[in-house]
C-alpha cells in the first residue's frame, strides 16, 4: 500500500527563528506559476536553445538540442538556465516572477536543465505532479534558519524506480552553501535508507551536540543533497513551540455522547466537539482543523450531513458511519479483518496475526461510484471494510472506518486503530485551492483546426462555451472550420472551480504538397521534385522525416543507387506546412530481395556482455575478468578492451637498416613483434573478430544513432539525406584508436567466415574528430593476403555517419575486413552487413522488384495523422488508421 503526504503550501517570504511551521508542497502548482512556466514551453527547437531561453526561463523540452517533437505538452518543464546561486542561495523564478511553491527555499544548483517541475505527467509515479532533481550528487536547496531540535519530513522518490536514489541532509558548514556539515538522521539517530519507490521520510536537527557554526539568532541553514535523479512531493519543516503539539481534531456527533465518542483516543489529540444537529457546520469552520472525525450517531438526516459531504477532499477525514454517502452493507457476517499492507501505518502499535486481527464485527461494505476507485486498506472476507479516498492525488485524504458499538466496545485496540487514522488522515492537510485553468491544444490541417482542451489538475472535467454560447462538458477534440473564441473552466474534486480561460481559435490555410517524380535508369534512378506552392521552400529525407530540422533542403535532382522510399514536404511563409508526400523508388540492376547473412554490430550484448579478450601471449579472459583485472576498463559507454594507451608494433630485432633520403643518415629498421597481436572476439557473435597489433580498441557499444540529417549539433545524425537510405545504423560503435608514433594503422574488424557469389557489403563509419580517415573494406581467399576493395565513405564532420555500399561477385569465397591504413586515429564503426539475394526477407532492407518504379505508390501524411494512399490520379482514405 502506497502512502502519499500532501501538504498546504506556506509561502514564506521572511524566515526568523520565530518560524515555527513551514510547509512547501510540490503536488499543486498554482495557475499563475503555470501560466509563468508557459510563457517558455516548447520555445526551445533552435540549435542554440540556452540564447532563445533568458533566466527564469522554463522549457517542456527536456535537452538543450531537443526539438519541437520532443515537448511533453506544458506538463514537464526544466529550467533552461540555472538560477542558483552556490554562495548565498537564490528565489527561483519563471518568467522573472517569483514562483510562490518554492518561496522561502533557497536554491543553490548551478547546472542548467537538472531540476524540472512536473505539472501533470502522468508517468507511473506516485503523483503526477512533484519537483524533479536530475544529475547525480548536487545540492539543490537550502531551508534557511531551522531551529535545533526540528523535525524534516519529505515525500522522496526514486525517478528510476528500479535503483535507489533519494536525499541527503546536511547543516551547512559555516555558513558555505555549497558545503556540507553534520549529515543529519532520523528521529532515532539512524541514517535514512535511500529509496526505490515513494517513501516518506524524516530527519532531525540534533537539539545538541552539533559541533557546526550556528546561525547569529542559533539557527542551522540545512542542506538537501541529491543522490541522483529523483523526484520530491514535499517538504515540512515541524520546529519551535509547536513541536509534539496535539493535532486539533473535529468530532461530529448528534446531539449526544455516543459509544466511539467516549472511548476516542485522547494522546496527541485536541477535539472541538460540534453538534452535526445544528445549522452551525460551515466549510469555513470544517476547513479550520487538521482532521474531522464523523461519529457513528451522525444521520444522513442531521443539518450538518450535506455540508460534510460536500467536504470530501476539502478537509482531512474519517468517517465512523457506514450507513452514510451512499454506501451499502455487505452480506458477508465475517469479522476478520486481513489487512492489504502490514507495514503501513496504519497498524502501528496494533497486534496483528499474519496480517490479521478480529474486529468483533462485520463492518464491511459495497463501495459507491464516487470511491469505486479508492485504495483499500483492510477487507473482511471479499468485501472492502477499510478503505481511503484521495490517496496520492494531492488531496485531503478521507477514510471508512465502520465502527459500531460491537467494535469499539469489543476490540480492544480499537482507540490506537482509531489514532492511527486520524494521524494519517492529518498529514493529508493541505489548503484548498481553486483547480488549474484549462488550456488549449490546437493542431492545424489545410482550413480545419482541431482544438483539445486539458486541465493541469488531475481528475478534472472542463466545460467550455462558444462564444456567448452555453457551457457543456468537453469530452473529445473539437474540429472548427471557421474562426470561434472558446472559453471554458475547470472542476476537479477538493479543488475550488477554475478561473475561465479563453483562447480565439483561427482557421489556416495549408501549402500545396510537393511533386515526386522517379526516372529510372540502369543501375539508378533520379528523382525530380517539383514545387507546387509559389515561394515555397522544398525538404526531402530518406528516413521519414518531416520537420525542416532533420531533412535535407531540396535544390536539384537527386541521383540515388539503391533503393528506398523518398519523402518531401513543402513549408511556406504564412501557411501550414504541406503534407508529407512518401515514394517507393527501385533501381534497376537490383535483385528483388537481399537477405542479411551477416552482421557485425558492435553492441553491449556481443562486445561488452559477451567479449573476450585475448593479449599477445594467446591468453583469453572475458572482458569483465580483465577489466576487474585491470588489464580492460572503462563500461558499455566506452571500453578499452586493451587499455587507453597503444603498445608496440615493432620488436627489437633489427630487419635492416636503410639511408633517410632527406638527412642521408642509416635509420635502423626493426622487424614487426610477433607478439604484438591481439584480438577481441565474443561468444554470442562468432562471424567477426577485432584485432590489432598496438592501435587501441575502444568499444561504445551503447551509443545510438539518430533518425535525421546534420541539424548542427551534437547528435549522430547522417551528414547528408542519402546516407539514410536503408536506416540508421545499428547501436553501438567501435573506435579505431590511437598508436605509437611511426607505428602503421593496425586495427580490423575481420570475418572468421567467408563469402562468395554476388553479395553486396553495407558499412556505416562516423568520424570522432574532423581528420581525414583512411578506412578500407578488404578481401581475401586465404585471410592472410587482403585486397582492397574500396575506401569506406567518412565525414569531416565530428559524430556524423556515412554509408557506403561495396557490389561483390566472387568465384570463390573470401574473407572480409574493415581496416585503418591511414589517417587520423577517430573512425567510428558501426555496422557491418553482407546482403545477399536469397527467398526471405530478414536483411536490413526489402528491394522492391526492378520494374516497381512503373507503378509508384504515393503515400500522404495529412497533419492530423491520417494516411492516405494515392495512386496515379486515385486518392484512397485509409478510415480508422492514424499514426503514432
Amino acid at each position: 500500500m502506497k502512502k502519499f503526504l500532501t501538504l498546504a503550501l506556506l509561502a514564506v517570504s521572511v524566515l526568523t527563528a520565530n518560524a515555527e511551521s513551514r510547509k512547501w508542497d510540490f503536488t499543486n502548482w498554482s495557475a499563475a506559476t503555470i501560466a509563468n512556466l508557459n510563457k517558455g514551453a516548447s520555445a526551445n527547437f533552435s540549435t542554440d536553445a540556452e540564447a532563445l531561453n533568458p533566466a527564469c526561463g522554463w522549457s517542456d523540452i527536456e535537452k538543450a538540442n531537443g526539438n519541437q517533437a520532443a515537448a511533453k505538452g506544458g506538463k514537464i518543464f526544466w529550467e533552461v538556465k540555472a538560477q542558483g546561486n552556490a554562495t548565498t542561495g537564490a528565489q527561483l523564478c519563471a518568467d522573472g516572477q517569483p514562483i510562490q511553491e518554492l518561496d522561502g527555499l533557497l536554491y543553490t544548483n548551478t547546472t542548467n536543465r537538472s531540476l524540472a517541475i512536473a505539472i501533470n505527467n502522468g508517468s507511473g509515479y506516485e503523483g503526477a505532479s512533484y519537483l524533479y532533481t536530475g544529475s547525480k550528487k548536487k545540492n539543490y536547496f537550502v531551508i534557511p534558519n531551522v531551529k535545533a531540535g526540528a523535525k524534516i519530513t519529505m515525500g522522496v522518490e526514486s525517478h528510476k524506480t528500479t535503483e535507489a536514489r533519494g536525499y541527503e541532509l546536511y547543516i551547512v558548514e559555516n555558513g558555505k552553501f555549497s558545503t556540507k556539515g553534520t549529515k543529519l538522521m532520523d528521529p532515532d539517530g539512524k541514517a535514512n535508507a535511500v529509496p526505490k519507490t515513494y517513501v516518506e521520510q524524516t530527519w532531525q536537527v540534533p537539539e545538541e551536540g552539533l559541533t557546526d557554526t550556528p546561525n547569529e539568532d542559533g539557527t542551522y541553514n540545512v542542506l538537501i543533497y541529491n543522490t541522483n535523479g529523483c523526484h520530491m512531493y514535499f517538504i515540512k519543516v515541524d520546529e519551535g513551540d509547536n513541536m509534539g503539539e496535539a493535532r486539533k481534531v473535529a468530532w461530529l456527533h448528534a446531539g449526544g455522547a455516543g459509544l466511539d465518542y467516549a472511548m476516542r483516543p485522547t494522546d496527541g489529540f485536541e477535539y472541538t466537539d460540534i453538534d452535526a444537529t445544528t445549522d452551525e457546520v460551515t466549510d469555513e469552520s470544517l476547513r479550520s482543523y487538521e482532521a474531522v472525525v464523523v461519529g457513528s450517531d451522525v444521520t444522513a438526516e442531521s443539518p450538518a450531513y450535506p455540508t460534510l459531504e460536500k467536504n470530501i477532499a476539502f478537509v482531512p477525514m474519517v468517517n465512523l458511519n457506514n450507513k452514510l454517502f451512499g454506501y451499502t452493507a455487505a452480506a458477508d457476517d465475517v469479522t476478520t479483518m486481513t489487512v492489504t499492507d502490514a507495514d503501513a501505518g496504519y497498524w502501528t502499535n496494533l497486534t496483528l496475526e499474519d496480517g490479521t486481527f478480529d474486529y468483533a464485527s462485520n463492518v464491511s461494505v459495497t463501495l459507491p461510484e464516487k470511491f469505486a476507485n479508492d485504495e483499500v486498506i483492510a477487507k473482511q472476507g471479499d468485501a472492502v471494510a477499510i478503505h481511503r479516498h484521495n490517496n496520492g492525488a494531492g488531496k485531503n485524504s478521507y477514510f471508512l472506518l465502520g465502527s459500531d458499538e460491537t467494535a469499539v466496545t469489543t476490540y480492544a485496540e480499537w482507540p490506537s486503530l482509531l489514532g492511527n487514522i486520524i494521524n494519517e488522515a492529518a498529514q493529508t492537510k493541505r489548503d484548498v485551492t481553486n483547480a488549474a485553468a484549462p488550456s488549449y491544444s490546437l493542431n492545424y490541417a489545410d482550413q480545419q483546426t482541431t482544438v483539445s482542451i486539458s486541465c493541469a489538475t488531475g481528475s478534472s472535467q472542463v466545460y467550455y462555451k462558444v462564444g456567448d454560447g452555453e457551457y457543456q462538458l468537453y469530452s473529445e477534440p473539437l474540429v472548427y472550420t471557421e474562426p470561434v473564441k472558446l472559453t471554458a473552466y475547470a472542476v476537479s474534486e477538493g479543488y475550488l472551480q477554475s478561473e475561465e480561460s479563453s483562447k480565439e481559435i483561427d482557421i489556416q490555410s495549408q501549402a500545396a504538397a510537393p511533386v515526386v517524380e522517379i526516372a529510372s535508369e540502369e543501375g539508378k534512378s533520379v528523382i525530380t521534385i517539383t514545387n507546387k506552392e509559389e515561394g515555397a521552400q522544398v525538404y526531402y529525407s530518406f528516413s521519414g522525416q518531416t520537420k525542416t530540422s532533420t531533412a535535407a533542403t531540396y535544390a536539384e535532382p537527386v541521383e540515388v543507387t539503391e533503393p528506398g522510399t523518398i519523402t518531401a514536404f513543402a513549408v511556406a511563409e504564412g501557411k501550414l506546412q504541406s503534407e508529407a508526400v512518401a515514394v517507393e523508388f527501385a533501381v534497376k540492376g537490383i535483385p528483388e530481395v537481399k537477405d542479411t547473412i551477416s552482421h557485425f554490430t558492435a553492441n553491449e550484448a556481443d562486445w561488452f556482455t559477451n567479449a573476450v579478450v585475448t593479449d599477445a601471449d594467446g591468453v583469453s579472459t572475458p572482458l569483465a575478468e580483465a577489466i576487474t583485472a585491470g588489464s580492460a576498463s572503462g563500461a558499455a559507454k566506452a571500453v578499452y578492451y586493451f587499455g587507453k594507451s597503444a603498445w608496440a608494433y615493432y620488436g627489437s630485432e633489427v630487419d635492416h637498416t636503410e639511408t633517410d633520403p632527406e638527412t642521408g643518415e642509416e635509420k635502423v629498421i626493426y622487424k614487426p613483434d610477433p607478439k604484438a597481436y591481439k584480438y577481441v572476439s565474443s561468444t554470442s557473435d562468432t562471424d567477426w573478430i577485432i584485432e590489432s597489433e598496438g592501435q587501441v580498441i575502444t568499444g561504445e557499444t551503447n551509443v545510438s544513432a539518430s533518425s535525421g540529417i546534420f541539424t548542427g549539433t551534437a547528435g549522430y545524425f547522417a551528414e547528408e539525406a542519402i546516407d539514410e537510405i536503408g536506416g540508421t545504423p545499428s547501436k553501438g560503435k567501435v573506435s579505431f584508436g590511437g598508436k605509437s608514433s611511426g607505428d602503421p594503422y593496425t586495427m580490423r574488424v575481420k570475418s572468421t567466415k567467408t563469402f562468395d557469389g554476388t553479395f553486396d557489403v553495407v558499412t556505416y563509419l562516423s568520424n570522432g574528430g574532423k581528420d581525414d580517415l583512411g578506412i578500407e573494406l578488404q578481401k581475401s581467399a586465404d585471410g592472410t593476403t587482403w585486397e582492397k576493395v574500396g575506401d569506406l565513405n567518412f565525414s569531416k564532420t565530428q559524430r556524423l555517419y556515412k554509408k557506403t555500399r561495396f557490389h561483390l561477385n566472387e568465384a570463390t569465397p573470401v574473407y572480409l575486413r574493415v581496416a585503418q591504413v591511414s589517417g587520423g586515429s577517430k573512425g567510428q564503426l558501426y555496422d557491418i552487413y553482407v546482403i545477399k539475394t536469397a527467398g526471405s526477407t530478414t536483411g536490413i532492407e526489402s528491394i522492391p522488384a526492378a520494374d516497381a518504379a512503373k507503378n509508384v505508390k504515393v503515400m500522404k501524411f495529412s497533419k492530423n495523422g491520417r494516411l492516405v494512399i494515392q495512386k496515379g490520379n486515385t486518392i484512397y482514405n485509409v478510415a480508422g488508421l492514424k499514426l503514432n
